[in-house]
């Protein structure tokens, strides 16, 4: 059930696909009890469907908890976005889309994570330290589902992160 990805630092210029394995290893209990949680919004497919998903069903999960919307023109634009990686990020992207700068390693991750559960078409999850500027010493690991509309199209991705502080204590 999902591919999982291990990465030392972000991408370091390599190429995303040879960091992804063919396993799904995700070891937080909070993430484990996330997914669980989030099977009452599963459909036929491999995620929840986008008219089934009642953040209310997560609450205690909810500081964790991202939603990106995926627009008809490729764009992710951020739903919803728990308060602990708020804190950790710096800022609330949320209704904004998701840049693709080269200057913006975070959002770079974000795509390429994305895309990955796009193209898996299941849950994938993340296990690296944190791309983001002046937070290196924190390890995170994350899930995420493909979201799907009606149709059957994958119209976003939902998932959980969590962080890691030097002494191994789980932020939040």
């Amino acid at each position: 059930m999902g591919k999982s990805q291990s990465s030392d630092f972000g991408f370091d210029d390599h190429e995303w696909e040879a960091c992804w394995g063919s396993d799904f290893h995700l070891s937080d209990a909070l993430l484990l009890e996330f997914l669980e949680a989030s099977k009452a919004w599963m459909s036929t497919y491999s995620g929840p469907d986008e008219t089934s998903i009642d953040l209310l069903d997560v609450v205690r999960f909810l500081p964790y908890v991202f939603w990106y919307d995926l627009t008809p023109h490729d764009v992710w634009v951020c739903r919803f976005f728990g308060s602990v990686i708020v804190e950790v990020r710096g800022n609330d992207p949320t209704k904004l889309p998701l840049e693709d700068a080269k200057d913006n390693i975070v959002d770079e991750y974000v795509r390429a994570f994305f895309e990955v559960i796009v193209k898996a078409g299941e849950p994938v999850s993340t296990d690296s330290q944190s791309a983001i500027e002046g937070r290196e010493y924190l390890r995170m690991q994350s899930v995420g589902m493909p979201v799907f509309d009606d149709s059957g199209k994958i119209s976003g991705v939902i998932g959980a992160q969590v962080f890691y502080l030097p002494d191994g204590k789980r932020m939040g």
